[in-house]
């Protein structure tokens, strides 16, 4: 990413990245530590404005998403249900409430392209 360039896109904009989830440490809650907040806004600019501070990897984007799973497990929490991904799964999903989850004892691994859409204001 260079300089001044954030992790979503703008409208008409376009992102690819292949992400990994490391696996949940058990009896570790969902929250970082400060340090571990610092460094992914370091790495992803712009993430943490999205972010909800109240839980944890709750966020929604101006963005259409098009993930699918490389390798490993992953969990798709939503308001209302907990998805469980599987390698070769994919979602498409735009401007949805969700956080990633990573219930497994290995890494997941997540191939996602972002593509910027108009921000619309969500109740």
């Amino acid at each position: 990413m260079s300089a001044g360039q954030t992790h979503f896109p703008p409208a008409g904009g376009l992102r690819f990245t292949v992400f990994t989830v490391p696996p949940a440490e058990p009896g570790r809650s969902d929250s970082l530590s400060a340090d571990a907040e610092r460094e992914l806004e370091r790495s992803l600019p712009g993430r943490a404005g999205h972010m909800e501070s109240d839980q944890h990897g709750m966020h929604r984007t101006p963005t259409l998403d098009l993930i699918c799973i490389l390798s490993g497990q992953i969990w798709l929490q939503l308001d209302d249900d907990d998805v469980q991904l599987r390698q070769g799964d994919y979602v498409i999903q735009q401007g949805t409430r969700h956080a990633w989850r990573n219930r497994s004892d290995r890494p997941a691994v997540m191939a996602i392209v972002l593509i910027g859409t108009v921000s619309t204001s969500t109740v």
